[in-house]
């Protein structure tokens, strides 16, 4: 993230998610994406303040069809709660969406 920082971005590509769509991550207060949004928001808002102003793209994660087994991904998250929050984040921040998720 510092990296990002600062490498001067005139684009800033944001594509969060699936390592995040675990269960534990969204338990309690969670459940509806309150945090997810809210540190979404904050990223963009940390990039937007940076002086070369860079244009903002988030992106929706692709579609879980099945979860691997090793990995206790929750479809419903990433099918379900993720494709609308991305939209509302981008509406929010004035941000570019690319929807790998309905592609």
């Amino acid at each position: 993230f510092t990296y990002a920082l600062n490498s001067a971005p005139d684009i800033v590509t944001i594509m969060l998610g699936t390592n995040d769509a675990a269960p534990y991550n969204w338990e309690g207060q969670q459940a509806k994406g309150d945090s997810y949004e809210a540190d979404y928001n904050e990223m963009i808002k940390t990039f937007r303040d940076l002086p070369t102003k860079p244009d903002i793209i988030v992106m929706v994660p692709p579609p879980l069809h099945k979860p691997p087994s090793q990995f206790p991904f929750s479809r419903k998250v990433i099918n379900d709660i993720y494709p609308v929050l991305v939209h509302k984040i981008a509406k929010q921040n004035d941000a570019i969406v690319i929807d790998t998720h309905s592609s």
